[in-house]
């Protein structure tokens, strides 16, 4: 699990701003919402530099939507941000938090008639127009208020964001906005115009969420820039203020490969500028709407693991006092999370397998990031290296150490059981086309048609343990052309349990391992075939 501001390890737990998830969950219960306040300031100041707010007079709204209490409507107008809010409720909750409410945005494409009259009533600064009926419907509300209420017209640029289906906003075929069909976007500018009790002060878009490429941005920038010119030219209007919506990906899992702060800030300002420049336009006063990006690093769910139910050779379940109403995201598309144990973070394998030889589960830890380096600094380039113990994709640093080896031209392979290999076969199976691995060595006690075809797809390597996998199991993959590496079976350890209580049938099947297996080698029924040194000798094989 990655680690973001203020999170730490400390004897095998996850600690935030320096309290640990035990007392947080005893103190509050759970499920919990945990926020790290020092990384929100941090990343909203970012924003604010980056974005050049002081110099340019360029604004940061902060997108409620993505997380809002009082609590944050207060952080974020300290940090001299604005406010993005999208229901009756968001722009009460900033009305009860003091939020000044000339700084914020009135945003929603199906805004109902009290909440259009609650953000009149109060002061919004800025309602951002979705279609013809609300605004007619705001034209009535402000002149019932004698208001002169200050609008953007929401458009969609026609931008296809690299996202999900879900979450993209800027096409054409969109439910949010005026469409770049027709002249209906001229259109919706001159009732604009036309509407006494309207102030059109500028134009907004937004193009998606979770996008990790800057093209999309300077796509919409070019667009938008474009509409603003074509008003001048037909209506005599110019359209002081910009408004390029937010949707900056972040990291949830190791596949997202999120851009800093500053250069998604600076390729927005820069595009504007070389824009503006070649419209020979005024650049607007800027806004972005950054929400997820700034509390979504910087937010932690706890919850606390209540039955479990274990359904045999298929799966095990493992229930939280939580679910969609906490985060619907993995229901509603399939959206990932890096999740851990808090109070045992550092667990190598979360398995417990019998036949495991290795010290790996509940009091196992991993290999210290510092020492690991150090490791690697002494083996020489082009030297393959093995990286197992438990489950080793569950080490917080794998990513970055797969990177130094990568770097040093070692061969990098990892070890897993056959289920660590299923649940996060897609992120195997990148490590393995960018190079990070070579290969992958999986132990199986079973095996599936569509498991040896994800093997087959990755230079995989079978281990199997005489006395434990079936005779069936290894014949079955060696049909399939699998290499495979025979182990012997390790009676110590955490197996020592295991093996006293299966030993008659261990060591009963040894000699039919050894039938199998002579008889394998000498027809030549394999392609690859290996054996650690325990295998060799519990099998009694006489190599001369």
């Amino acid at each position: 699990m990655k680690l973001f501001g203020a999170m730490e390890i400390k004897e095998n737990e996850l600690f935030i701003g320096g309290v640990s998830s035990t007392e947080l969950v005893n103190r509050f219960g759970s499920p919990l919402y945990v926020m790290d306040e020092s990384l929100l300031i941090d990343t909203c100041k970012k924003y604010y530099r980056d974005f050049k707010c002081l110099e340019n007079n360029n604004r940061v709204a902060y997108a409620g939507k993505a997380f809002l209490t009082k609590a944050m409507c207060r952080l974020i107008c300290e940090q001299g941000l604005y406010l993005d809010v999208v229901s009756g409720g968001e722009l009460y909750t900033a009305y009860k938090a003091e939020f000044p409410l000339d700084k914020v945005y009135f945003h929603g494409n199906n805004k109902s008639v009290n909440e259009v009259e609650l953000g009149v009533k109060l002061g919004v600064g800025v309602f951002v127009v979705d279609n013809l009926d609300e605004m007619k419907r705001l034209n009535e509300i402000a002149k019932k208020y004698n208001k002169k209420q200050n609008i953007y017209l929401r458009l969609t640029p026609g931008i296809e964001a690299h996202t999900h289906d879900y979450i993209k906003t800027g096409q054409i075929d969109s439910k949010f906005g005026f469409a770049p069909v027709g002249d209906t976007i001229m259109d919706a500018v001159k009732l604009a115009l036309d509407c006494e009790n309207l102030n059109l002060r500028g134009l907004h878009c937004h193009i998606g969420s979770q996008i990790f490429e800057i093209q999309p941005y300077e796509d919409a920038v070019e667009v938008m820039l474009g509409f603003i010119k074509d008003i001048k030219e037909e209506t005599g209007h110019t359209i002081p203020e910009l408004d390029l919506g937010g949707g900056f990906g972040i990291h949830y899992t190791d596949e997202d490969k999120p851009k800093e702060t500053r250069d998604y800030c600076t390729s927005i300002l820069n595009k504007v500028d070389e824009v503006c420049e070649k419209l020979d336009i005024e650049r607007p006063i800027l806004t972005i709407e950054p929400g997820r990006s700034i509390v979504g690093n910087a937010g932690t769910t706890l919850y606390t693991i209540g039955a479990i139910k274990e359904i045999e050779g298929v799966r095990t379940y493992v229930s939280v006092d939580g679910g969609m109403t906490d985060n619907i995201r993995p229901a509603l598309y399939g959206a990932k999370y890096e999740m851990a144990i808090a109070n045992k973070i550092t667990n190598k394998c979360n398995m417990a397998c019998n036949m495991c030889h290795e010290d790996s589960t509940f009091n196992g830890k991993h290999c210290d990031f510092d020492n690991a380096l150090n490791i690697i600094k002494k083996i020489p380039p082009y030297t393959e290296l093995a990286i197992g113990g438990g489950n080793p994709l569950s080490y917080p640093y794998l990513i970055e150490l797969l990177e130094k080896c990568k770097n040093k031209n070692l061969i990098a392979n990892i070890t897993v059981n056959k289920y660590h290999f299923i649940q996060n076969f897609e992120w195997i199976y990148n490590l393995y086309i960018c190079k990070y691995i070579n290969g992958i060595g999986i132990s199986v006690f079973d095996i599936k048609d569509e498991e040896i075809k994800l093997i087959k797809r990755i230079n995989g390597v079978c281990h199997v343990i005489i006395g434990v996998t079936p005779i069936e199991v290894m014949k079955k993959l060696a049909d399939n052309n699998i290499k495979i590496l025979v182990l012997g079976y390790k009676n110590f350890r955490r197996g020592e349990k295991y093996y006293q209580d299966f030993k008659n049938e261990i060591d009963a099947s040894i000699n039919i391992w050894s039938d199998f297996i002579t008889k394998a080698i000498q027809e030549k029924y394999y392609s690859v075939i290996s054996f650690d040194n325990l295998a060799i000798k519990q099998l009694n094989f006489n190599w001369r």
